[in-house]
């Protein structure tokens, strides 16, 4: 009940249509589980972001800590936003590397099937992997 006390603006927030987005950089490779949060409203008119909430925690982990903080949300992975570093994983592990193209040519597996099988909540490596940016 406090959790939806606290969050009761963020709630109306998307009870008035508005997009909330919650991103989160974790510190990788670290014993103490950091991580950094910044919580935007995306406005449903114009698509315009403002910046409602930044901060941080330690001895979080994402994959168990932030349905304990935000109990009330339905979490989604922005699939547009994703895109782009879904498909390059996709050709890392599943391409077929042509040497005189120097380029991916194809895959051992259908592209869709492995967007099937990815997990709801997932990371983008950044900062040379140091950084896992939900």
């Amino acid at each position: 009940m406090q959790r939806l006390g606290i969050h009761r603006e963020l709630i109306q927030e998307v009870f008035d249509g508005n997009k909330i987005v919650l991103e989160l950089d974790e510190w990788a490779n670290k014993t103490i589980g950091s991580v950094g949060t910044k919580i935007k409203r995306v406005s449903e008119e114009d698509g315009e972001e403002s910046l409602l909430s930044e901060g941080g925690y330690i001895h979080f982990s994402v994959d168990e800590d932030i349905f304990t903080l935000y109990p009330w949300t339905d979490f989604v992975v922005d699939e547009d936003y994703y895109e782009f570093e879904d498909e390059n994983d996709f050709y890392t592990n599943h391409g077929i590397w042509n040497s005189e193209e120097k380029r991916y040519m194809g895959a051992t597996i259908d592209y869709s099937e492995y967007k099937l099988h990815l997990p709801k909540i997932r990371h983008i490596e950044k900062g040379g992997g140091e950084i896992y940016h939900y």
